[in-house]
């Protein structure tokens, strides 16, 4: 991570405080995550990062990508497991997409 920016500089804190522990607003966006995540088994942050905190995260994925390890591509779902012929088709478990990932070894960060 860039050096330049302390995490709070990174966030949208305006929307996302999460330092503030009795902040109205954190505990709301909890709530959502812990209800998303009950009902989905994931949750959506939209918007988490300002934009110097994806500047910042986008300008070092970059510098590192070259010595990124990538996977093979391969379709699976969000949780990386087999699909739960239980559920409907467009449950959230059934629902693949084909993927590769990118891996930076933690030795090559600062």
């Amino acid at each position: 991570m860039s050096a330049e920016l302390r995490c709070r500089e990174m966030i949208n804190h305006d929307e996302y405080p999460i330092d503030e522990l009795e902040n109205k607003k954190r505990r709301q966006v909890l709530e959502k995550v812990r209800r998303e995540l009950e009902q989905d088994g994931c949750a959506v942050i939209n918007n988490f990062f300002n934009n110097a905190g994806l500047d910042a995260l986008l300008k070092e994925a970059k510098e590192q990508s070259e010595y990124a390890y990538f996977s093979p591509r391969k379709k699976c779902n969000v949780y990386l497991g087999e699909g739960d012929p239980q559920m409907p088709e467009d449950y959230p478990q059934n629902i693949f997409m084909e993927r590769t990932n990118g891996f930076v070894t933690a030795d090559l960060f600062d």
